[in-house]
């Protein structure tokens, strides 16, 4: 029983680590494009 519960608590940590890498990479590319699109955009305003 301990055993089988540790597992399922691994497997549950490893799928919520790549979520939280799928997010960390969605935010830090939304957070690069945003930035770049500033940067593009005061570029335009010169």
């Amino acid at each position: 029983m301990v055993c089988e519960s540790q597992t399922r608590q691994a497997a549950m940590s490893h799928r919520n680590r790549a979520m939280i890498q799928k997010v960390n990479r969605r935010s830090n590319f939304l957070k690069s494009s945003i930035s770049h699109r500033k940067a593009s955009s005061a570029s335009y305003s010169f």
